[in-house]
């Protein structure tokens, strides 16, 4: 996940990355370890985890300076807690509570660009 310039709206990710907007909920234990890095650079999924409006931890790369890229990230959410965002730029899936890690990965996985992601790969594999 290279960038050579900074996003400037979440629209400029799409098509590279599927996105998780968190706030309002206690998250970074569970999404911000080692462990997840893989899966979520696997899903291409960016995790944005906000705090009482500021932006509080994420898996992207760089860090992000742009107001107005966190601003319409948070706009997403409505009145959940956490929103999904696909590679499409549409939302996915929704919570008011923790989004579970589990489910949001079984939710990626059966997605149509996921399942397209994952043959792919396996092709790839027998020719190596």
């Amino acid at each position: 996940m290279i960038f050579v310039t900074q996003p400037k709206t979440p629209e400029d990710l799409r098509w590279k990355n599927r996105i998780l907007v968190i706030s309002n909920v206690q998250a970074e234990g569970e999404w911000f370890n080692k462990a997840n890095n893989d899966y979520l650079e696997t899903r291409k999924l960016l995790v944005f985890y906000f705090e009482e409006g500021r932006l509080k931890n994420s898996n992207f790369p760089d860090s992000i300076n742009s107001t107005k890229f966190l601003e319409k990230l948070q706009n997403h959410q409505g009145v959940e807690n956490w929103v999904l965002i696909g590679l499409d730029g549409g939302v996915k899936d929704s919570g008011k509570d923790m989004p579970n890690l589990k489910a949001v990965f079984q939710t990626i996985d059966a997605m149509p660009m996921r399942q397209s992601e994952i043959r792919k790969k396996k092709g790839w594999e027998k020719l190596i």
